[in-house]
């Protein structure tokens, strides 16, 4: 028999976010919350848990089910048993709160519809931890009228640090990855982090959130949809574009195109004087323009344990403050404009034989597809050496860059690695 006004806590997975939500409660010995059971893989694994440790068990249904549990919640990670123990939950009129992107990304249309039909609190702020306060304004702004334009973000405090890493510091992607995973900014295996598609699962559910329209539409997925992680990138691709005025940063985007949207995830350039450009570290940030061209931005922590915990308890004191939980609207059908059909400036880079002509045979391949260039850097070396080309370029369909870009690589005079950027306004 709990207290009166005791809420019943049941927490799924014990690892960093969780043990660190775990040992907060205990610390503070909440007279508000009290946990009683907790699920883990390995039970045996130290942990510092004091008195906690006799409540542990290996199956989330003893979690979910136990009589006292009134709010769930579910830091495992992975999609299964993740989307079943947050589905039973909600079946049995249980609050849940979820740092799951995956489960999201990928089931946010069921389990928004079952909350809202079960009346009961899911709480998702820890999905997006590093800018939550800006999705919950514009979640409260668009319906009163407010229409974006264009949003673009930084969404993985990993990524972030690994590029500031490699700029200020000069360090290849691969050692920048290592000091990340040494300061506990990206995990063992950080593929996920790094090839885009946590930041994709981020933004799906941004989107989601916004305009109401699922996320777990079979196009707004990393497999489908334009995703690029930050895993080719150089640190001379960092110095050439910082040479010309800009940081590169992993984006998510939302953008509007005349009734179309484009839903991606790709490393930009961005000008340095932009606020997304000022991140640093770990740093997450968004910057949204609406159809006035008004611009509104906010940035926050959003790498590591402690932002995801700080979001995880807010959502548990709002739920128990009897606060109403933001949750999307009915969905609308998408008018998803193709990846190919995108318009954007461009940075190319290019390894290329130093000898006369190069330039020229690569003019004219862009000059063929329509494609104007605005700016050249080129580095004297001995004749015969390989040397970077940097061209930007103006405005441009990514189908005509993609196919130029394709035809440039052909080129006798042309070797690896070459890449292109997108360029953000």
């Amino acid at each position: 028999m709990k207290p009166s006004g005791v809420r019943g806590v049941g927490l799924l997975g014990c690892g960093t976010v969780g043990g660190e939500v775990a040992g907060y409660l205990v610390r503070e010995r909440s007279a508000q919350f009290k946990i009683h059971k907790i699920a883990v893989r390995e039970p045996g694994k130290p942990r510092r848990l004091g008195r906690l440790k006799d409540r542990l068990t290996t199956d989330w249904r003893e979690v979910v089910d136990h009589p006292d549990v009134d709010v769930v919640l579910e830091l495992m990670g992975g999609e299964q048993p993740a989307f079943a123990a947050m589905k039973r939950a909600l079946e049995r009129g249980k609050a849940v709160v979820t740092a799951n992107k995956l489960v999201l990304s990928r089931h946010g249309r069921e389990l928004y519809d079952l909350a809202r039909r079960q009346g009961v609190y899911l709480g998702l702020r820890a999905t997006i931890a590093g800018i939550h306060p800006m999705i919950f304004f514009l979640h409260l702004a668009l319906p009163a009228g407010k229409s974006i334009r264009s949003l673009h973000a930084v969404l993985n405090g990993t990524c972030n640090f690994v590029l500031d890493e490699m700029e200020s510091a000069s360090r290849s992607f691969e050692d920048a990855v290592r000091v990340a995973q040494k300061l506990g900014y990206a995990e063992a295996d950080p593929s996920l982090d790094v090839l885009g598609r946590d930041t994709f699962h981020k933004i799906s559910i941004i989107h989601q959130l916004v305009y109401g329209v699922s996320a777990a539409d079979g196009r707004i997925s990393p497999d489908r949809g334009l995703c690029e992680g930050i895993d080719r990138i150089t640190a001379e691709d960092l110095h050439f574009a910082a040479e010309l005025g800009y940081r590169v940063k992993l984006l998510g985007t939302i953008e509007s195109v005349e009734g179309r949207r484009s839903i991606r995830v790709h490393p930009a350039l961005v000008p340095k004087e932009h606020v997304l450009a000022l991140l640093k570290g770990a740093e997450n940030g968004m910057v949204m323009v609406d159809d006035y061209g008004e611009k509104s931005g906010y940035t926050g922590l959003g790498a590591g344990a402690k932002p995801t915990r700080i979001a995880v308890l807010q959502d548990l004191h709002a739920w128990a403050a009897g606060q109403a939980g933001v949750l999307p609207g009915e969905g609308r059908t998408l008018n998803l404009l193709p990846a190919d059909e995108i318009a954007s400036k461009y940075f190319l880079k290019f390894t290329v034989i130093d000898r006369a002509g190069v330039l020229a045979q690569i003019s004219r391949v862009l000059w063929r597809h329509n494609i104007s260039i605005s700016a050249v850097i080129q580095k004297e070396r001995r004749e015969g050496d390989r040397v970077p080309l940097i061209i930007t370029t103006h405005e441009t369909m990514e189908r005509s860059m993609r196919r130029s870009f394709k035809e440039i690589l052909r080129l006798s005079v042309v070797r690896s690695p070459s890449t292109f950027l997108r360029i953000v306004p």
